[in-house]
């Protein structure tokens, strides 16, 4: 069943009841406020869970994994369905995305479907341009889309949002584990710091930084596509809301700040456009679809008919 995240009426949803509102904070404690602490603590208080060598290389491992997960899974697949494919690779991306711990699935997708409908006006669960007019209008949006939304927003409907993915079994399997599956890129990676050194030191300090730590600082990074990316870069589209190209985020998100071409095509697999426009979200879809295991791609480089601005 296709749907286009721009296809979908907008309804207003219910406020966020006290128990929603309890899970949200708890998800950000956790994931977002908890690591930045005990990071930031390790580091001055406790020398024997500094980061380590191989630290630092799960970091970056699973940074690029994970991140590759949110924007070749979470996003193009199963929000946009910007290609097809099988269980298999359905699978290994949701459970690379949902390692970086953004949130189960179906909401992700019910949200980032939402702000597709009612982007930069209201009802967008993270416009920074709904906070009033001057620089503290503006610092109170920047705020709001890059962390401040995260806890108190209604919870978008999946019946109205993401109802194809309530019959998929592939996806409601992942929705359900996933707790289970940040433990899984938490602790096992951890694991494996054993062969190097022995010990509960190292142990732990590879939980810290290449698992909670590596979390917190990507939720920054992938909310600033929320923020940053629509109010600071280049708009080659002229698009009815206030999204931007950010070639500075481009590396760092895997090719998600390209996000003034993404809104002008959100259906398609690749969001650089140009071949000047890293994408290694889109270098990953072709080589997928290379080796036979995706197909029904969607590329909007080949309808690209529209004037081009050059990039600021």
């Amino acid at each position: 069943m296709s749907m286009d995240a721009t296809s979908t009426s907008v309804a207003p949803d219910s406020l966020c009841d006290p128990l929603l509102f309890r899970r949200q904070l708890m998800h950000v404690l956790l994931f977002d406020v908890l690591p930045l602490v005990l990071g930031i603590g390790a580091f001055i208080f406790c020398p024997a869970l500094r980061p380590r060598r191989y630290d630092v290389a799960v970091f970056a491992g699973m940074w690029f994994i994970t991140m590759l997960g949110v924007t070749a899974g979470y996003h193009r697949l199963f929000t946009h369905q910007a290609f097809k494919c099988g269980a298999a690779v359905k699978f290994a991306l949701g459970w690379a995305g949902s390692m970086s711990a953004p949130g189960p699935v179906i909401a992700w997708v019910a949200t980032h479907r939402k702000h597709h409908t009612a982007s930069d006006v209201d009802g967008d669960p993270h416009s920074p341009h709904l906070a009033g007019e001057g620089w503290k209008g503006v610092l109170r949006g920047l705020w709001h889309a890059q962390v401040g939304w995260m806890v108190g927003h209604a919870f978008p409907s999946p019946l109205r949002y993401a109802r194809d993915l309530l019959t998929d079994p592939v996806t409601l399997r992942i929705n359900r584990d996933y707790f289970k599956i940040v433990a899984v890129g938490v602790f096992v990676p951890a694991l494996g710091s054993q062969a190097f050194e022995l010990g509960w030191a190292s142990f732990l300090s590879c939980v810290l930084w290449g698992g909670l730590f590596r979390i917190a600082i990507l939720h920054h990074v992938i909310s600033s596509v929320n923020s940053v990316c629509h109010v600071f870069g280049s708009r080659p589209f002229d698009t009815k809301e206030e999204s931007r190209n950010n070639a500075w985020l481009a590396l760092p998100t895997v090719g998600e700040a390209w996000h003034n071409n993404h809104h002008r095509f959100p259906s398609s697999a690749f969001l650089g456009l140009r071949w000047w426009e890293i994408d290694l979200g889109g270098w990953l879809v072709a080589l997928l679809q290379r080796c036979g295991f995706i197909w029904g791609v969607i590329d909007a480089r080949k309808k690209l008919t529209e004037p081009v601005a050059s990039a600021e």
